[in-house]
């Protein structure tokens, strides 16, 4: 059992961190109050907008933002041509300090990935803070992304750059990610605080 001064400390950090995932959740969501035309128009979310590349088809749109108390990223991709045995598709968030694979599908013949990833909430302040600039969907071999996932492992499970992950496989996707620059500034303050 904890005491009351225990409790009350506890109410104030569950109360704070509920409060900063409200203002994250709004500034992902929403951007900046002053980011919009003065008709009551919403500045656009955290989105990325991937197209394909060298010859290769499909597209696809990732937005961010909370599924509750979640970070989350809403995939929405089509136009892809369907896995072959032993291959996925595993999309990427990249950068010059590395990549990070935050979602491996299979594609059947309605070439669609659809759905929703959670993601750790740290992902959200390096975007903010630029580490992760744009995002790739690749088309992997699964031995070679599983080989990759267990160097990084080894190597220290990630948070450093060296530790990332390896970007395989090949580019069929790719595009910048799209975040307000007041909503960037506000994150990073937090991430900071």
């Amino acid at each position: 059992s904890l005491s009351m001064p225990q409790r009350r400390l506890l109410a104030i950090l569950v109360l704070a961190a509920v409060l900063v995932v409200g203002v994250i959740a709004v500034l992902v969501f929403a951007g900046s109050d002053d980011g919009g035309d003065g008709n009551g128009e919403q500045p656009a979310p955290t989105t990325a907008v991937l197209r394909s590349v060298d010859g290769e088809t499909g597209r696809g749109v990732v937005q961010f933002g909370f599924s509750g108390t979640d970070f989350a990223a809403d995939l929405q991709f089509n136009g892809l041509e369907p896995s072959e045995q032993g291959q996925s598709y595993t999309l990427w968030l990249f950068g010059s300090g590395g990549s990070f694979p935050i979602n491996q599908a299979r594609v059947n013949n309605s070439g669609a990935i659809t759905g929703q990833v959670i993601i750790n909430q740290a992902i959200l302040c390096l975007i903010a803070s630029d580490f992760f600039t744009e995002m790739r969907l690749s088309r992997v071999n699964n031995d070679e992304m599983t080989r990759t996932i267990d160097e990084a492992v080894e190597n220290g499970g990630g948070g450093q750059a060296d530790s990332l992950p390896e970007f395989v496989g090949d580019t069929v996707l790719d595009g910048a990610i799209s975040m307000p620059q007041d909503a960037k500034d506000e994150i990073r303050r937090i991430c900071n605080g």
